[in-house]
């Protein structure tokens, strides 16, 4: 009805309170009212004129009653009000005019004089009732009121008579002053129709720009969902083939190759990892425009955050000639409150952007205290590198990842836009500021800052038992379609020892699982004919209970939570992310292994005095062994802590808590091989707080992480300048291993 004229609409709303304002009761009211002044005139007038009067008020009402029946029955348009008013106000006079002409009919000159005043009253009350109820139309109400009482106005005066002049004249009084009332009452009816009107056009605008907003939300969320499913695609169809790349360019750096060879090899290797690099940074950016990227605030020590990023920053620096160093405020607190997750993917973006394209010089990350109170503190984080430099009127393009300007100074800085607009949007969620000071030739400071509650001591590391044992060579069902994927995932396997038998889809697999003697699957999720879900599904369906029982490690390129989540739902006991790193897989393979074969290495310890190394346990391991084996052993054995601590700290910074899992169980597993029960204890705490998807337990714990596997080390290298002990020498204290 919007388009419809005012006019169509106050006249539509009129003959909407006429119909409403009048049940159909009144009409029956009307022939009561008849009846009573028919009863009333019974010995007065006669009664075939009595009949008549009281036919004629009977037929206008039922007449009225009719039209009210058949409007309602109409479609209620308002375009059709001119018609329908001009209808009801015919109606109006009908009635009107068999109150007023049978009144006439009733009224001869040779009548009572009581009844002379007793008709025109009767008359006055029925024309003051429809100017109370009907003035809302004055065409209905003025059609009723004037064939009401003008009959008998024009009767009256041509009887002639004082009586008869005198009932004329008070009738036209009457008459008028019901018309001028009914005007009064008319116009304060439309005042406030037209103000329903208004109220209505109001909540209808409102209402259409709900619906807009509401139209216009979700299509932004369906675009949301198509562009979070593309992502998922693209990172998909890029990890498959990524997993060659990088699965092939690490078992190539393990050959022997000549220093030139190796060159290539690594910049093939860096090459591919910097592309994972931002197609992660693609989705986390992916992730907060969608509103899926939370914050979690937990205690922590901001001096050992910042040592543990330099120490894990430090090798890459070296590679590259340069030093990286660290200025920290002496005024620092000591325990800050806030969202360490956060903090440490900007600090290490930032810290490794700087190195990228840094060629000679150094790199400094340094911290400073604008604002300290007992509340919190105000902290500006400098990454300062000595690189190119930016101009000014491209620096501000680097935190827009698709704004970057076609320049020289832009292409040097090709693939940095995903990376800083993550830290952008990540430093505005944690409200602080993030910019960039720059001078061509000279270097860039990007830095911001952040606010930090002043938090509480932290804890020291819980007490922790039950370490999963280290993995035997198995024999090991290889699904995959990809041929590149399968040599990838075969070598690593058969590096770790495993026998490995290949099938290519996944009802090949499950009948190779139904048909041979299989120890694990590990296997692709994504294949044609039979996908590895539904594999799944079938092989925990199989009658033989050691069959169906069959540990199963998915591989996959899709790493969403509900990618994962449909992994474990199908049966799967873990699962690899594409590109394939092989420490990871056997990590995964180990506890797959574990939870069906339920192997565990138990060490008790003193609760009071734990000692970084369980003496103990070496002595075992040195019993049966020669002194060369020993050193392979150990060599072997440091080498992996070392380089699995680093990678549960990157891990971290990158938000890949499930790679984290994996690697914080591999590094248990080095650990206590190696006899360092503290470190052991430390990656059993942080392997189940990452299975635990626990952030506050993992922002306590990471930062002891560096520092604890250092110390381990140390200690353990300071045992190997002793004499070695023999076989006979093992002890009976409390701290046995349990396999």
């Amino acid at each position: 009805m919007a388009d419809v004229s005012v006019e169509k609409r106050l006249k539509f709303e009129t003959n909407e309170m006429i119909v409403r304002s009048t049940p159909p009761i009144y009409a029956f009211i009307n022939i009561l009212f008849a009846a009573i002044i028919v009863f009333s005139l019974r010995n007065i007038v006669s009664h075939n004129r009595l009949f008549g009067f009281f036919l004629a008020v009977s037929v206008g009402a039922v007449y009225s009653l009719i039209i009210r029946f058949i409007y309602l029955k109409q479609t209620g348009e308002a375009d059709d009000a001119d018609l329908w008013g001009r209808i009801l106000a015919f109606g109006a006079f009908m009635a009107g005019i068999a109150w007023g002409g049978g009144a006439v009919f009733i009224f001869p000159p040779s009548i009572a004089v009581s009844a002379k005043f007793f008709i025109p009253m009767a008359l006055v009350v029925v024309a003051a009732g429809a100017t109370i109820y009907q003035s809302v139309s004055m065409d209905y109400v003025f059609s009723f009121l004037v064939s009401v009482l003008m009959p008998m106005i024009l009767w009256t005066a041509i009887l002639g008579g004082a009586i008869h002049f005198e009932t004329s004249v008070f009738l036209l009084m009457t008459l008028g002053g019901f018309l001028f009332l009914a005007r009064n009452n008319h116009d304060a009816a439309m005042e406030s129709i037209r103000m329903r009107m208004k109220f209505d056009d109001v909540e209808s605008a409102l209402q259409h720009a709900q619906e807009e907003s509401r139209s216009a939300r979700e299509h932004a969320e369906q675009a949301a969902r198509v562009k979070s499913e593309f992502l998922a695609s693209i990172s998909h169809e890029l990890r498959t083939p990524m997993n060659g790349v990088l699965g092939m360019s690490r078992l190539l750096s393990e050959t022997s190759l000549s220093p030139l060879q190796k060159d290539y090899v690594d910049t093939i290797r860096q090459s591919g990892e910097t592309l994972i690099g931002i197609l992660d940074d693609v989705l986390s950016l992916s992730r907060m425009e969608s509103g899926k990227m939370d914050h979690v605030h937990v205690d922590f020590e901001p001096h050992r955050l910042l040592d543990g990023i330099v120490t894990l920053m430090e090798p890459k620096a070296q590679e590259k000639g340069l030093v990286l160093y660290s200025e920290v405020a002496e005024n620092l607190p000591e325990i800050l409150h806030g969202d360490t997750v956060r903090l440490r993917q900007v600090l290490m973006t930032l810290i490794n952007n700087a190195l990228r394209f840094t060629e000679v010089g150094s790199v400094t990350l340094k911290v400073s205290v604008q604002n300290l109170n007992d509340e919190g503190v105000i902290l500006r984080f400098d990454v300062m590198d000595t690189g190119i430099g930016i101009p000014e009127d491209i620096a501000h393009t680097l935190f827009e990842p698709f704004n970057q300007e076609d320049s020289s100074f832009t292409k040097a800085y090709e693939g940095v836009g995903f990376g800083l607009s993550v830290c952008k949007r990540l430093v505005t969620s944690m409200g602080g500021d993030i910019g960039i000071d720059s001078t061509v030739g000279q270097g860039s400071s990007f830095w911001f800052s952040v606010h930090f509650d002043i938090g509480q001591m932290v804890e020291e590391i819980p007490e922790m038992i039950n370490v999963p044992a280290a993995l035997l060579p198995l024999r090991v069902l290889l699904v995959e379609d990809n041929v590149v994927n399968q040599k990838v995932a075969k070598a690593f396997l058969e590096r770790n020892g495993h026998t490995v038998t290949v099938a290519a889809d996944g009802e090949t697999a499950v009948n190779s699982v139904r048909g041979e003697r299989f120890d694990m699957v590990v296997m692709d999720v994504h294949m044609p004919r039979m996908d590895g879900l539904e594999a799944a599904r079938r092989i925990r369906s199989m009658r033989d209970e050691e069959k169906a029982g069959i540990p199963i490690v998915a591989i996959t390129a899709s790493v969403t939570p509900e990618d994962v989540r449909n992994c474990l739902s199908s049966g799967m006991d873990d699962f690899v992310p594409k590109p394939i790193d092989p420490r990871v897989m056997q990590a995964a393979m180990e506890r797959a292994w574990a939870k069906h074969s339920g192997l565990t290495m138990r060490i008790a310890a003193n609760e009071e005095d734990v000692e970084l190394l369980d003496e103990e346990a070496l002595k075992r391991l040195i019993s049966v062994m020669s002194d060369e084996e020993i050193e392979v052993v150990l060599k072997l054995g440091r080498s992996t802590v070392e380089d699995a601590g680093r990678d549960v700290v990157r891990h971290y910074e990158n938000n890949e808590i499930p790679q984290m899992a994996s690697t914080a169980h591999m590094l248990k597993g080095a650990a206590a091989d190696l006899g360092l029960r503290h470190l052991t204890k430390l990656a059993l705490a942080i392997d189940k707080a990452a299975q635990d998807v626990n952030h506050p337990e993992l922002t306590r714990l990471l930062p002891i992480l560096p520092r604890m596997v250092e110390k381990s080390l140390a200690s353990l290298d300071a045992w190997r300048k002793e004499p070695r002990f023999s076989g006979s020498a093992i002890g009976s204290g409390s701290d046995d291993v349990i396999i």
